[in-house]
């Protein structure tokens, strides 16, 4: 998938309605069933944490990193199994998404609410990950979510279990390659930035809450 199709999938989803309001796909403040997110405590220094249940060992590192660090590592679990489904690498990523949408109405909601609770997202990105719909999602929530001011300082951090390009949602945003032990690097790396991303998200999240309905 290139640029083009990312491009005229996020406009097809974001357009405006009749009141200058974006349709919402993600920032819906509204939502009695999220009061939680814009009335209680918020960010902070959570970290959502996204891979594939192959790389469940290395994720269980970082979380521990993360703990040593004073940070609070987050993640989305499945309420199914079938929702781990995966998909050929060569399907198209936009056709992941809407298969994932389609198959699972309440994951993407329940994986945004999620995203959208954190300070910082970390992502393990190998042959498997490209393959899972969870994945690809929360590439693109996460993507659109920490869509402001310079990419390579969002706290967005990419790292690379293999020698694979990124989903196209997550170019943009620093990368590098995994190394053994880089655990407690990249935590402190995280740590140190988490607090002024913390504060830049509530004030981003305050002006969308007036922008989306």
């Amino acid at each position: 998938m290139g640029w083009i199709e990312a491009i005229r999938f996020v406009w097809s989803s974001t357009r405006k309605d009749s009141d200058g309001k974006i349709n919402g796909f993600l920032y819906k403040a509204d939502d009695p069933a999220r009061a939680d997110y814009l009335e209680g405590p918020k960010f902070g220094r959570r970290v959502f944490l996204s891979f594939p249940r192959e790389s469940f060992e290395r994720a269980s590192a970082f979380e521990e990193a993360f703990r040593a660090a004073g940070l609070e590592p987050w993640r989305y679990t499945p309420n199914d199994e079938s929702e781990e489904h995966t998909y050929n690498r060569d399907t198209d990523v936009i056709d992941q998404i809407r298969g994932f949408q389609r198959d699972f109405p309440g994951a993407s909601e329940r994986i945004e609410a999620t995203i959208r609770r954190c300070s910082a997202v970390l992502f393990l990105i190998s042959s498997n990950s490209l393959r899972s719909a969870i994945c690809q999602a929360e590439a693109f929530i996460a993507s659109v979510i920490h869509n402001y001011g310079d990419p390579q300082h969002a706290s967005v951090y990419v790292l690379l279990e293999e020698p694979v390009e990124p989903p196209v949602w997550l170019e943009k945003y620093w990368r590098r390659v995994v190394e053994p032990g880089i655990e407690p690097a990249i935590a402190a790396l995280i740590a140190s930035e988490i607090d002024a991303a913390a504060i830049k998200l509530q004030l981003i999240e305050e002006q969308r809450a007036r922008v989306y309905r």
